[in-house]
C-alpha cells in the first residue's frame, strides 16, 4: 500500500502570498487615510467643545448679572480636552489645540464670535 500525501503545492502557496501581498498594498494607505481622519475629527469635535463652554459662560454671566463674556483662559478651564494640549491668548481671544501625538490641531478664534472677552 503506497500512501498518498496531501498539501498544498509550491505555486498554491506562492498565489495565496501574492493575493495577500495585493490586500495589504491596498489596506494600508487606506489605514493611514483613517487616521488622518480621525485626527481631523477629533480637532472638529473640540472646536466645537470650546464653543460649548464659552457658550455655556455666556448663559452664566447672564444669569449672575456679569455681563461680560469670559476670556480666553477662562473658556479653557471650563473645557474637557481629553488628552489634548492647549494654550489660551486673552489679548486675541484665541486658543491654540495640540493632539497628544503632536498633530497641531487648530486655533479657535473667538474675537469675531462674541463669546470671548479681552481683559
Amino acid at each position: 500500500m503506497q500512501k498518498t500525501q496531501g498539501g498544498f503545492t509550491l505555486i498554491e502557496l506562492v498565489i495565496v502570498i501574492v493575493i495577500l501581498g495585493i490586500l495589504a498594498a491596498v489596506a494600508v494607505p487606506r489605514y493611514v487615510d483613517l487616521t488622518s481622519e480621525a485626527q481631523t475629527a477629533t480637532c472638529e469635535g473640540i472646536e466645537g467643545a470650546l464653543y460649548s463652554s464659552a457658550a455655556i459662560l455666556i448663559a452664566e454671566d447672564t444669569v449672575t448679572n456679569r455681563g461680560v463674556p469670559g476670556t480666553a483662559t477662562e473658556i479653557l478651564n471650563n473645557t474637557d480636552l481629553g488628552n489634548a494640549s492647549a494654550s489660551a491668548t486673552d489679548a486675541s481671544c484665541t486658543i491654540d489645540v495640540t493632539l497628544s501625538d503632536g498633530f497641531s490641531c487648530t486655533t479657535v478664534d473667538f474675537s469675531a464670535s462674541g463669546l470671548c472677552s479681552t481683559p
